[in-house]
């Protein structure tokens, strides 16, 4: 990591470490550290709603120091630079300059200190437009919530989009925006939430509910409030009950993934950076009926803000 930052700059939280910039033996520690970066592997691009998600295999023996998307509308190019950067090992990045409709080519190439590698294979993918909601799935308003509307698209195998101003979840009722189905008895459910413009003291994500009573019994799973990164696992054991927390990872960040289970009275929340390894961040015993509602919640905690929350994943295994 010396090698591949210095030298480092600063920010409001960080402001740099000398001994990643000097040292007392210049010939020791040659500068650029690095070779030129290889080709990157592994491109996959993934068509959402008015967005195009890529993601990558990371730089082999950690040697990439940012990365440079091109796109085309040609499989053959000429293709453009839309992004880059060379502050961040991530590799994944999310296209929102697209139309619906429309095939895009993307390829990328890694940089560092040394330069910039060859440009990867071509991948294609076309976003899609959003529309009405599947016959099984239902938008609905709780309590005070001011406004909301609900779309879905099959691109991103099962895109929600719900824009809504107003409401909040917890205490001993909620006012939100909720996209849901019914659901009898055991049941996981994930989604991916990928994108939501935060107001300051928003919730966004998974919940179970006996029904659309403000004051009714609820699980719910959420993102949102300080810096709109706490992952909270939230229970509502029984009607106008007060809805109890726990904490999930303080430092979530999007895209994340969550899934909730249930198993009998068994609930448990999770959370994931890959849909593939998962994290607990909470669960409880609760006497939910036996079919209840499950969807997407969305809310502000302002009523004169308003929130466009995206998930994409949406899965529900009865």
């Amino acid at each position: 990591m010396t090698e591949l930052v210095r030298p480092e700059s600063g920010s409001k939280d960080h402001f740099g470490y000398g001994t990643l910039t000097f040292t007392l033996n210049a010939a020791a520690s040659p500068f650029p550290p690095r070779v030129i970066p290889l080709v990157p592997t592994g491109l996959k691009a993934a068509a959402s709603v008015s967005q195009v998600f890529l993601n990558w295999d990371k730089s082999p023996n950690d040697n990439a120091q940012g990365y440079v998307i091109r796109r085309s509308t040609s499989e053959n190019g000429p293709f453009k630079v839309i992004a880059g950067w060379n502050n961040l090992t991530m590799p994944q990045h999310t296209d929102r300059s697209v139309s619906n409709g429309v095939t895009y080519y993307y390829t990328i190439s890694a940089t560092n200190q040394a330069g910039l590698s060859g440009a990867s294979m071509v991948v294609a993918a076309q976003p899609l437009a959003a529309g009405a909601l599947p016959g099984d799935w239902t938008f609905s308003k709780a309590g005070k919530m001011t406004t909301g509307v609900a779309t879905y698209s099959a691109a991103g195998e099962n895109t929600f989009i719900t824009a809504a101003i107003g409401g909040n979840i917890g205490g001993t009722s909620d006012s939100l925006a909720f996209v849901h189905c019914t659901v009898t008895n055991d049941f996981i459910y994930v989604a991916r939430l990928v994108e939501a413009h935060w107001t300051g003291r928003d919730k966004v994500g998974l919940m179970v509910r006996d029904t659309m009573a403000p004051e009714a019994k609820a699980v719910t799973l959420t993102l949102g409030e300080i810096g709109g990164r706490q992952c909270r696992f939230g229970v509502r054991s029984g009607i106008l009950a007060k809805m109890n927390w726990q904490s999930g990872c303080d430092y979530t960040w999007l895209p994340v993934w969550f899934k909730i289970e249930r198993s009998g009275n068994a609930i448990t929340g999770y959370q994931s950076v890959d849909g593939i390894d998962w994290f607990k961040a909470g669960s409880a015993e609760l006497a939910l009926s036996s079919s209840c509602l499950v969807g997407l919640a969305v809310t502000t905690g302002s009523h004169d803000k308003s929130i466009t929350s995206i998930f994409d994943h949406v899965k529900l295994v009865p």
